[in-house]
């Protein structure tokens, strides 16, 4: 028996996936994307590996596997680790065609946000899932901006991904590797579209890398999730909810979180926060480091990155860190103000998981 209609305001990594995960249970999904085709957005493709909780990504889809990193802070390598599966840089529209499949795309077609009645037909169910569109004209203070282009860069290495931390910028450099030479270079943080060009232009030279692409810009929302989002008559997934790791800015895997969360809402009933205790919990932690950092002078910048390790670094990033590992780690710290900071993040991360139950 075909369930009832849904229609999924959105192409993105949200929306295409709660359509992916309806469809999947017999649901009739229609997606209305104000932009000509998936995909569009600035984004570095980069997903951690922990994505495969949530969704199994078709081989043919992965342009590489990351088992290298490099990290950098004022041009100084901090550390490198080689070997072990971090993640995978995606071919992203294409994984948004593929999550796409089996419900029915518009586009472009542009709704009007939040009101059932623009939408071209009646329908059982509508979600929102429109990123930045959401937030912008409502909390447009709260959110960082990026700039990126393919670069052809001849010390760029397959599987290898880089990291470059200047104590001078709430933010940070990368080198994510596409093969054949090429790879996206992108500059995000606290500033201008003006200022990030001129970085990344500068960054890109200083790499001796040569754009073969246009420049791409985008505004990441960093402000917390919304903890009522999906669990209004007509919820709100993935960055138009707040499911953005704050100091990484990544997006893909937590707009996933969400999205199967709510599928399970529609379909059986659970709370959909009762599924993502464990990412409200580490976004609300990294946006007490972020605001910590922003705060902070260049010196306590550096100071928080050379007083952890890379490995620690990285489980601060991708939200796979441990509560009391986290505590273990402020306790051995000599530098009180980091110390101060991570006990800070354990603090937000428990009032925020006990918000969800």
């Amino acid at each position: 028996m075909t369930r009832p209609d849904v229609a999924v305001v959105g192409a993105g990594p949200a929306g295409a996936s709660l359509a992916y995960f309806l469809a999947l249970r017999g649901f009739r999904v229609t997606v209305y994307e104000a932009l000509p085709r998936p995909g569009l957005k600035a984004c570095g493709w980069l997903v951690p590996e922990p994505v495969s909780r949530l969704l199994r990504i078709p081989p043919d889809l992965v342009i590489a596997e990351v088992r290298g990193y490099r990290v950098y802070l004022d041009g100084e390598l901090l550390g490198e680790g080689y070997g072990r599966l971090l993640g995978y840089i995606v071919d992203k529209p294409g994984l948004l065609r593929w999550l796409l499949e089996q419900s029915e795309l518009r586009a472009p077609a542009p709704v009007r946000l939040g009101a059932r009645g623009a939408l071209p037909e009646a329908r059982e169910a509508v979600v929102v899932a429109t990123g930045f569109h959401w937030w912008w004209p409502r909390r447009a203070g709260d959110h960082i901006l990026a700039v990126q282009a393919v670069y052809e860069v001849g010390g760029a290495e397959e599987g290898v991904v880089e990291i470059w931390f200047d104590r001078n910028l709430v933010g940070y450099y990368w080198v994510f590797p596409l093969g054949r030479g090429r790879a996206k270079v992108g500059v995000g943080g606290y500033a201008g579209y003006g200022e990030l060009r001129a970085r990344l232009e500068a960054f890109a030279s200083r790499l001796g890398a040569k754009r073969i692409g246009p420049l791409e810009g985008a505004p990441i929302y960093v402000g917390g999730v919304d903890l009522g989002a999906l669990r209004g008559p007509v919820p709100r997934i993935g960055e138009a909810a707040g499911f953005v790791y704050p100091i990484s800015g990544e997006g893909i895997r937590p707009s996933i979180a969400s999205a199967r969360a709510l599928a399970d809402r529609i379909t059986s009933g659970v709370d959909p926060l009762a599924r993502l205790r464990g990412v409200v919990a580490w976004i609300a932690a990294q946006r007490v480091l972020l605001q910590a950092v922003r705060r902070g002078t260049p010196e306590f910048r550096a100071s928080v990155l050379r007083s952890l390790s890379v490995e620690d670094s990285i489980g601060l990033a991708m939200g796979e860190m441990s509560l009391a590992r986290l505590l273990s780690l402020a306790a051995r710290l000599a530098q009180r103000g980091v110390a101060s900071v991570l006990r800070e993040m354990v603090s937000a991360a428990r009032s925020a998981a006990r918000l969800t139950a």
